[in-house]
């Protein structure tokens, strides 16, 4: 068969990847003069698909109404957005995203075993390093973790809950002044350029 991508960010030539190598005729089609130009580019840089989302699906539903959350409210938001919101307000209870994640789980090993593979494959080197840290400011966001960190027990994602002595023993770069509430080590986890 012939399949036209369009866009060439990481889904796009992901895609276009595991299509070729299913046997059919690929074309990738990108505005850019090179791929990986759009909003792509500028990830956070941890390296995805991860079972982080059982870390993040909570603490950062939990946490939607504070200052720092990361959703941006705006006037004229249009209906698929608000639509968007309200679904993710859907999974604010842990046990509504634990279902949800339940079923993305096998969808997210399997991408995890697909990205070894081709890394194995190709003998892919890049700019990496293993360890994610996340630091909690408040002992009142320490509170809004608790759900995450039950998750991550019950679905047996490898992580550390440190201290903040031991967040700085790890990481020389965490300031201790001013304080904060303490950190969660993933350190199977991996950041790359």
């Amino acid at each position: 068969m012939d399949v036209i991508v369009i866009g060439g960010g990481i889904v796009g030539v992901a895609t276009a990847y595991q299509l070729r190598a299913a046997g059919h005729r690929v074309c990738v089609v990108e505005r850019h003069a090179t791929v990986a130009q759009g909003a792509t580019y500028g990830h956070g840089g941890t390296v995805l698909p991860t079972p982080l989302d059982v870390w993040f699906g909570p603490t950062f539903m939990q946490s939607r109404h504070a200052a720092r959350n990361g959703v941006i409210r705006k006037t004229g938001f249009n209906g698929a957005a608000r639509l968007f919101e309200r679904q993710l307000a859907a999974w604010q209870e842990p046990q509504a995203f634990s279902r949800q994640y339940g079923l993305l789980r096998p969808l997210i090993e399997a991408s995890r075993d697909t990205m070894a593979d081709i890394e194995a494959r190709f003998g892919l080197e890049f700019e990496q390093s293993s360890g994610v840290l996340y630091l909690t400011r408040s002992p009142q966001e320490w509170q809004l973790t608790q759900p995450a960190l039950e998750l991550l027990r019950h679905y047996e994602v490898p992580h550390h809950v440190l201290t903040p002595a031991e967040c700085a023993a790890f990481e020389h770069s965490v300031p201790t002044d001013p304080g904060f509430a303490g950190g969660v080590l993933f350190d199977q986890e991996r950041t790359a350029n």
